[in-house]
């Protein structure tokens, strides 16, 4: 059978136990890999939302289903009953790995249990027998319901002349069937969770660290056009999930990250890569005019005059890099034009012999963007109208996710082969804003999704603090090896040493915080050891980073700077630092102008 190559998903092991309660706020389930539904069929049509994510401990495999839906709806009421015949999710597991012999489970948006041992010896559905006797003893399910529960089909309520939005909610037993939040809440998602013991599928504990099964996750979503919806697409017409041959690979990893290098660069072409871009020596820009990512990008607010003014003074002094924030928001609302811009932009930049680095996500400050005007800077205040991308309510929100990865390979293919981007710098500081773990999981995709864009630039994502399973993913997927330091001179050359032992190229794309870590005591340093370093700032403007992290707002101008280089005027904050870069960069100037 010819197809899409057949997925693998590295269930993490966790630690405590996560019982079913369908809360969206659990620590644990949000540092766990997604995994998206697609056609079932094999065909680019769109289908609904549908997120999985399973994890595992000692006694249970844990599966959640986070399904996107405009109308929730559900007949049965008991076990056995056929749900596949309405709106279900379905997991299909093969312990033994030869997928003729396997476990269904289903669960329907009322709590609805349907159990089978399926078995397939011919893996043909034309000799297929389905065991209804057995039963997943001690699965516990829970499904939450965001609006209503209709207890009748669309059809037959559209024939008693009632709206499809407004039917009663189904009554909801007690003891943990499907919960509504709220009757006057419209329908929009229902999440499904279950624990499966290991013992009820016939093992005597749990699998083995590396242990791999077979495994196909499925919705059914009926409406007014039915969506037939699978992890591994079984590529049948009509839509048929018994297809052993389609199913997937689980495999029981040790943590959470589930670190895999995939098919990034090899040391040998990063070095390749390094050798032919030479010493790095840059800044983090963004115009003097903007205050935040969305203010430098939209289409109103895009100032190429500043850009060009400022990117010269950069290149006056030797610089030969920047790297720049781009946002989710903005290839929403506008791709082609945002696009268009990018291109704009690095034409710009390759004027003054600029490479730039671009960053699509951060979890820095401001976890609310909106498009649109954005408000004065409040004066005196560090970044005080930074945002996040895509934002803390996003991120959580792995129904978002199709969106955001629409965003990261629009961009990231469009621009795969233009030789004036440096590398893609996929994440800022993942796990800032208190999301810790919580961001592994849109690290890990981030890095996926831009992977399947085929880059010919390489690929990279920070360490910056001391978040273990962060760093670990981080470094393994990273093509180049970046991190921020803003410590003193020797907490940089540990961090330089430590790093070097990857073997691959290092570049610090974060650095400079006077007092602590200026221009004089560690641009000489990165010189020295090769390490590529792009400080934070240029112009000082709505930005306000002349002051330092966390400050009060309202105070007269800081002495000295905490970032920056240059007033808006082109004047240096301080010549001798300026000076310094000139002639420690590969490719120093004549005194800018302005």
């Amino acid at each position: 059978m010819i197809g899409p190559p057949l997925p693998v998903y590295d269930c993490p092991r966790i630690s405590p136990s996560v019982m079913p309660d369908g809360r969206l706020d659990e620590a644990v389930w949000r540092t766990v890999p997604v995994a998206f539904l697609v056609d079932a069929t094999g065909t680019q049509r769109p289908v609904p939302h549908t997120a999985v994510r399973l994890c595992w401990d000692d006694s249970h495999l844990f599966i959640r289903f986070e399904s996107e839906d405009t109308d929730i709806w559900g007949t049965y009421t008991e076990r056995d009953d056929p749900l596949y015949d309405e709106e279900v999710v379905e997991v299909f597991l093969c312990p033994t790995g030869d997928a003729r012999h396997y476990f269904e489970l289903e669960v329907s948006p009322r709590n609805v249990v349907f159990d089978a041992a399926i078995h397939n010896p011919d893996r043909d559905r034309a000799t297929m027998a389905t065991d209804l006797s057995w039963d997943c003893l001690g699965l516990t399910s829970h499904v939450e319901v965001s609006g209503q529960v209709h207890s009748l089909p669309p059809r037959r309520r559209a024939n008693t002349g009632t709206h499809r939005g407004g039917y009663p909610v189904s009554p909801v037993p007690s003891g943990g069937s499907g919960t509504p939040q709220s009757a006057s809440e419209p329908s929009s998602r229902w999440t499904a969770e279950a624990a499966i013991p290991f013992v009820s599928l016939g093992l005597d504990g749990p699998p083995d660290v590396g242990a791999e099964w077979r495994m196909n996750l499925y919705r059914i979503d009926r409406g007014d056009r039915n969506a037939f919806c699978a992890w591994s697409p079984t590529l049948k017409r009509p839509a048929d999930f018994h297809v052993p041959d389609r199913f997937g690979t689980l495999r029981f990893v040790g943590g959470i990250s589930g670190v895999s290098a995939g098919d990034g660069w090899s040391r040998e072409d990063a070095m390749s890569w390094a050798a032919r871009v030479g010493w790095l020596v840059g800044c983090n820009f963004i115009p003097s005019t903007a205050c935040n990512q969305l203010e430098m990008w939209q289409a109103e607010t895009f100032d190429p005059v500043t850009i060009d003014r400022e990117l010269g003074w950069a290149g006056s002094i030797g610089m030969n890099a920047a790297r720049v924030y781009l946002h989710d928001l903005l290839w929403e609302a506008d791709p082609r034009g945002f696009i268009a811009r990018i291109r704009e932009f690095l034409r710009i930049a390759a004027r003054h012999r600029i490479g730039i680095v671009f960053v699509l996500f951060d979890d820095c400050w401001n976890s609310d963007p909106k498009l649109g005007p954005q408000e004065p800077p409040a004066p005196g205040v560090h970044n005080s109208r930074w945002f996040q991308s895509p934002g803390e309510r996003a991120a959580n929100d792995v129904l978002s996710w199709p969106r955001l990865r629409r965003y990261v390979q629009g961009v990231v293919g469009a621009l795969r082969s233009d030789r004036r981007i440096l590398m893609w710098d996929l994440y800022n500081e993942p796990g800032n804003s208190d999301r810790g773990s919580a961001s592994l999981p849109l690290v890990k995709a981030a890095f996926e999704w831009a992977r399947a864009a085929r880059p010919n630039q390489p690929l990279t994502a920070g360490v910056w603090a001391d978040l273990p399973e962060l760093n670990e993913l981080q470094l393994a997927h990273s093509d180049v090896v970046t991190f921020h330091n803003y410590n003193g001179t020797e907490e940089l050359m540990f961090h330089i040493r430590s790093l070097r032992k990857l073997g691959r190229p290092l570049v610090c794309t974060e650095w400079m915080a006077r007092p602590g870590s200026t221009v004089a005591t560690h641009l000489p340093i990165f010189k020295k050891e090769g390490v590529g370093c792009m400080m934070w700032g240029l112009v000082s403007g709505k930005t306000q980073t002349i002051y330092p992290w966390r400050s009060p707002g309202g105070g007269p101008e800081p002495n000295p700077w905490f970032h920056d280089l240059f007033r808006p005027d082109g004047t240096p904050y301080d010549p001798g630092e300026t000076e310094l870069i000139r002639r420690l960069s590969d490719r120093g100037r004549k005194q800018h102008r302005t």
